[in-house]
């Protein structure tokens, strides 16, 4: 075949088709190859089926399902990101994509795959995973399909946790093809499911392992665990890292309490801690299968109420002391005696005329008391006139009522600025000195997984992840926001905008 005056194989030719044909495709383009595209990587296929490429299996266990993202400014172009969930990928297991001799084991620190391993398989094929945290098989090593070599990680000039993955075929990336005929989704994101033996996993669940006699169920912990005494976040810490990223978490029982990092389930250990799940791999997002509930006897208990304090008695009055007066002295009882019997000369009273006896008397009606016995009455004082009115002339003026000097008019309280706040970093983050990913770094994973980040304010920046948000730390550094677990994509409202 010949290409621009190149003469090419025919196996080099395709592959070199097919990447001239992707690399004028613009971004965000249908996946779906042109009409040349495709009969290039179908010849492709061809050649290297027939010239014996391996069935690569998507390098991570069987049955799990991970996201592979690609892009055209990825660099190699072909290679794919794999995300376990978003920022939670750290510590993970990467698996051999095939049989092969383990090539290269390399370590190149804080720049470029960081931490890499490349393992040669059949027909001039080559897999590299990069951006590892732990690089478990040595150079010259065996390995079996499915074989665990290494752990995600963060090394290198990575910006989040993941596995930077890459088929390679004479030294350059070639499209990514998984189980003989899969290709690779370009360009864009979408799922991969780990199939076994070239299978699909069944559409049913395999039946739950009975638990073990004692009833703990070991799971691995995916970040540095703390043991808390309630399942809530604002429970007391028991012990700080009760387990580290990676060890096993005897997990005896599980409850539903307070919000952790978007779930409420809480696990309950035998050592007594309760543990978020979210980061504990049970291999379920909900409730694990054969893991029991917590019931009233694995919770704490409530702190004991203190006893109200008893009601004072009333106190009794004091008794009167003999000779001398009680406070409430009783009554002395009246005593009546009969009026003395009227003489016999004693002038009668003269009985009303009919006609003459009203309800109200006059005062010329109504004798005197006494009078009509002959006894002498003293007539009643004399009452004082009454004064004369107060003409309006004559009064006195009313005092003018004093003058009230007007309330003080108070100029509002200003809104007091909202503080920093605090947010859970979900991946190893550089601290850099613009929000931008092509600003200077200050300093290189500043910021750790599963630490917290103070964030003063907000801003938009250069595209990072997806997204353009860039949190401003109280050290003066710039953080993509892509991960830092602030619950929202978008800016947030209880935070200020930084000001440019």
């Amino acid at each position: 075949m010949r290409f621009r005056g190149i003469v090419l194989s025919t196996a080099a030719a395709a592959v070199t088709a097919v990447g001239v044909v992707a690399a004028v495709m613009p971004a965000g383009s249908s996946a779906q190859p042109a009409p040349a595209a495709a009969a290039a990587d179908a010849a492709s296929d061809a050649q290297f089926v027939s010239g014996g490429r391996p069935n690569f299996r998507v390098p991570f266990e069987c049955g799990e399902t991970w996201e592979g993202g690609t892009r055209g400014n990825h660099s190699p172009a072909r290679s794919i990101d794999f995300n376990h969930y978003p920022g939670d990928d750290e510590g993970w297991k990467v698996t051999a994509s095939a049989a092969g001799t383990v090539k290269t084991v390399r370590n190149l620190g804080d720049r470029s795959y960081g931490q890499y391993i490349v393992i040669s398989h059949s027909g001039g094929y080559e897999t590299l995973y990069a951006h590892l945290s732990a690089q478990n098989v040595r150079e010259g090593q065996q390995v079996n399909v499915g074989d665990m070599i290494g752990r995600v990680g963060n090394t290198g000039g990575s910006q989040g946790s993941h596995l930077h993955y890459e088929q390679k075929v004479g030294g350059s990336t070639v499209p990514a093809v998984f189980y003989g005929n899969e290709d690779a989704f370009y360009w864009g994101k979408r799922n991969y499911q780990v199939k076994c033996d070239g299978a699909t996993p069944p559409a049913q669940p395999p039946a739950p392992t009975p638990p073990p006699a004692d009833g703990v169920h070991n799971f691995p912990a995916k970040a540095d665990l703390d043991g808390r005494e309630g399942p809530d976040l604002n429970a007391k810490t028991l012990k700080v890292n009760a387990y580290a990223a990676g060890q096993n978490v005897p997990v005896v029982c599980q409850a539903e309490g307070g919000e952790a990092y978007g779930s409420r389930i809480w696990d309950k250990t035998a050592d007594g801690f309760f543990v978020a799940d979210k980061y504990v791999k049970t291999g379920a997002d909900g409730w694990a299968a054969g893991v029991r509930r917590c019931e009233a006897k694995d919770m704490p208990a409530p702190p004991p109420q203190p006893a109200p304090a008893p009601a004072p008695a009333p106190a009794d009055p004091p008794a009167p002391v003999e000779g001398t007066w009680s406070e409430q002295p009783a009554e002395p009882e009246a005593t009546f005696s009969a009026p003395p019997p009227m003489p016999a000369d004693a002038v009668q009273p003269i009985p009303p005329t009919e006609g003459t006896w009203s309800e109200n008397p006059s005062a010329s009606e109504t004798p005197a008391p006494g009078a009509s016995a002959g006894i002498e009455v003293p007539p009643p004082p004399p009452t004082a006139p009454a004064p004369p009115p107060v003409t309006s002339a004559e009064s006195s003026p009313a005092a003018p009522a004093p003058a009230t000097e007007p309330a003080p008019t108070t100029e509002p309280a200003p809104a007091a600025e909202k503080g920093p706040m605090g947010f859970l970093v979900i991946a190893n983050l550089h601290a850099r000195t613009a929000p931008s990913l092509d600003a200077p770094i200050a300093e290189r994973y500043l910021y750790k997984t599963g630490t917290a980040v103070k964030v003063q304010c907000q801003v938009e920046g250069g595209e990072a992840y997806q997204s353009k948000i860039w949190n401003k730390t109280t050290e003066g550094y710039y953080v993509s926001d892509a991960y830092v677990l602030t619950g929202v994509i978008t800016f947030l409202i209880d935070l200020p905008k930084c000001k440019k």
